[in-house]
């Protein structure tokens, strides 16, 4: 019994050992590999995609049956591609990019993600395939990659968005409709995406269409009728985008949720609709809600000012007293609206009266405003100082007064008072800056003018217009070439600018016939 005891005691010691010894070779391997993992995804962070596939490949060769580092893998050639610029190099990456998609597929078949980017990588095969053939394509499986992609995952509104620009550029205009029906049934708010694009146009009846289904269905009918107010209010269907955004009020109500601005945009709504007496009411209502009732009243307020109808306000105002507010600042609204009316004499009045009983420096500015109305600078003068008193760092104010100096032809005065600014550090340096510029350009001191335009970019780079300044300036001063050189900025900046790219053109006419 006993030399078999001991030879079962010595099997079971060697398989121990044989099997720590495979764990313990596994384990090394798994170790290995994912510090190849977190090298490459360093690598990739730092742009050293070469680096990063050659050490995933690494953690391929230890480990081909992970699909996770063969997705890994996949992406780090789809990144490299994009790194490039010569048509060879890319095609021959995310070619590469594909054969570990498909690897990774064959490995997981239920990974809706990595699909996904096959499908993406497997569209720009095609593509270049198109642009080169000018055949269909009938070889490539772009399609079948995104609808198994969709199928896996149908709540992914991004796949759906990926395979409708595909049906776009591929000219498969007709399937693109279902899609986008789909897209907005699921997420109402993926409209603001599609319509951006250039098919918008004939793929929005589409995307309403969803939006009902997904009311209908109770999917996401709160999101759904929002888009919908939206969507009449931009073509100038009010009634529909009153009564919708009423569903939204009513939907919001049942679950306890914040109405407020939804209120305050009803209110604007029935101005647009020419309905007044119930844009008042939605606008009190929005009041009663409101924690901060004078925040509140000035965005409403700032809704009668973009919808150019100051005038109407005044029925607003007649309401407000039963509604707790700050009888100071419904005054000094009351009084704006009258102002952007041009009932300058009512406004004045009651600033008049506001500021006898309580000096409040936004009082003073209107007052400042309506004397540059009636051209009485001295009276403008007297009242922008009362207000800058109250409020020194109220750069509105400090603008004003500058203004006014500015007009008035008081340039020594106006120069004094911007070095003294200009001294003191402050969020407002460059606007100091540039008006001290302007300054010295009115005076001809162009160099001056540089000198501080240049001041002004230190402290904001990407103002084009300060550019645009030093070029004019050293045209001036007869330097072309760096008139050239700061129009050329200006462009890099803003290429929007119809104006740079003239001015430039005139400039070089000028410098060819010097």
């Amino acid at each position: 019994m006993k030399p078999n005891s001991v030879i079962i005691k010595s099997v079971i010691i060697s398989l121990i050992v044989i099997f720590s010894g495979l764990f313990c070779y596994f384990l090394s391997l798994r170790f290995s590999a994912q510090i190849c993992d977190l090298r490459a995804g360093k690598l990739l962070q730092k742009g050293s995609h070469v680096a990063a596939t050659d050490m995933l490949k690494k953690t391929i060769q230890i480990q081909p049956s992970d699909y996770q580092r063969q997705k890994a893998l996949a992406g780090a050639y789809k990144q490299l591609a994009l790194s490039k610029s010569d048509v060879k190099h890319i095609k021959q990456f995310i070619g590469k990019s594909k054969q570990h998609y498909l690897a990774a597929m064959q490995l997981n078949p239920f990974d809706a993600d990595g699909i996904f980017n096959l499908a993406l990588v497997e569209s720009q095969l095609e593509e270049d395939f198109r642009l080169k053939n000018k055949k269909n394509p009938v070889s490539y499986k772009t399609r079948t990659y995104f609808d198994m992609a969709i199928r896996l995952n149908p709540n992914g509104t991004y796949y759906r968005y990926a395979l409708i620009q595909y049906l776009h550029h591929s000219h498969q205009t007709q399937e693109i409709f279902q899609y986008v029906s789909a897209m907005t049934r699921i997420v109402p708010e993926t409209y603001h995406l599609l319509e951006k694009e250039p098919f918008w146009p004939l793929a929005k009846n589409a995307a309403v269409k969803g939006l009902y289904q997904s009311i209908n269905d109770n999917i996401r009918p709160l999101e759904a009728y929002q888009v919908l107010s939206d969507l009449f209010d931009r073509d100038k269907q009010w009634k529909q985008a009153v009564q919708t955004k009423e569903k939204v009020i009513a939907l919001k109500s049942a679950s306890g949720l914040m109405t407020i601005r939804d209120y305050i945009r009803l209110g604007q709504l029935n101005i647009r609709r020419n309905r007044y007496r119930y844009a008042v009411q939605n606008f009190l209502t929005a009041l009663d809600l409101s924690k901060s009732r004078n925040d509140t009243l000035e965005q409403i307020y700032r809704i009668y000012e973009k919808e150019k109808c100051s005038e109407r306000y005044v029925w607003l105002h007649m309401n407000l007293k039963q509604h707790l507010l700050d009888p100071v600042k419904t005054e000094l609204i009351h009084a704006r609206s009258l102002l952007d009316s041009n009932n300058h004499i009512k406004a004045k009045n009651i600033l008049e009266e506001l500021v006898e009983t309580k000096k409040v420096a936004q009082a003073y500015y209107l007052l400042a405003r309506i004397a540059q109305i009636d051209k009485n600078w001295k009276a403008m003068e007297e009242a922008i100082l009362e207000a800058m008193v109250l409020d020194p760092a109220n750069i509105r104010y400090i603008q004003t007064l500058y203004g006014l100096y500015w007009r008035q032809g008081q340039l020594n005065v106006l120069e004094k008072k911007l070095n003294k600014a200009i001294e003191r550090p402050s969020s407002n340096s460059t606007w100091f800056y540039h008006t001290r510029a302007r300054l010295h350009f009115r005076r001809k001191d162009f160099s001056k003018a540089i000198k501080d335009w240049k001041a002004a970019i230190r402290l904001v780079p990407k103002d084009a217009h300060y550019y645009a300044e030093i070029a004019e300036s050293y045209l001036k001063l007869g330097d072309i070439n760096k008139a050239l050189t700061y129009y050329q900025q200006a462009i890099q900046i803003n290429p929007r600018n119809k104006n740079y790219p003239k001015r430039l053109k005139a400039i070089k006419v000028k410098a060819s016939e010097v």
